[in-house]
């Protein structure tokens, strides 16, 4: 399972503000193999050279731009029927968090954010919970995350956050198939 935690954990750091022009450049070759793993179509674009150039992208995606935040990456967004944060969603993930005595430190980010969801999918793929994954992605990932990648692609994102969300919408079917999770553990 360690492998697929890692894949989670990578996707996790991919969804971060970027901070670090060199993880991106080596992340792209984990994008291409997880892609390729996945059947999912490669563009034949390189990820930004300019660290300043992928910080505004996740600006505009994620954060603020002038026609409102493209895609939120938060799940009580797209759970709470008003679009607001800190409700439902944040309120689900700190619950399941909490059911394996976890919680969120010292996070610029609530709870409900996809790098800290993608983590902790990957912490439960590490400790073999799959009773609780499987609840967790059926029952609260999966009901918001097709509609933030609906969000994203129609942002028109750069190739990094375009593969990002196309790889861990593959993941997450790929893990919610039952006999895929049974031959991972």
């Amino acid at each position: 399972m360690s492998e697929l935690g890692d894949a989670f954990r990578f996707l996790a750091r991919g969804f971060q503000y970027p901070t670090e022009l060199e993880f991106i450049q080596i992340g792209w070759e984990v994008i291409e193999k997880l892609s390729n793993d996945l059947s999912i179509t490669v563009p034949p674009n390189r990820p930004p050279q300019d660290l300043k150039e992928l910080q505004a992208e996740y600006v505009r995606l994620f954060i603020s731009s002038p026609l409102g935040v493209a895609a939120p990456p938060y799940a009580s967004y797209y759970m709470n029927k008003s679009g607001l944060l800190l409700q439902e969603g944040a309120q689900e993930a700190l619950r399941f968090y909490r059911e394996i005595g976890v919680e969120p430190e010292n996070s610029s980010e609530a709870p409900d954010h996809i790098s800290l969801e993608l983590a902790f999918i990957g912490m439960l793929l590490d400790q073999n919970r799959v009773q609780l994954l499987n609840t967790f992605i059926e029952k609260h990932m999966m009901i918001w995350y097709p509609n933030f990648l609906k969000d994203l692609l129609k942002a028109n994102p750069s190739y990094w956050y375009q593969q990002l969300g196309l790889v861990t919408q593959a993941l997450l079917e790929k893990i919610t198939r039952k006999e895929e999770l049974d031959e991972a553990t």
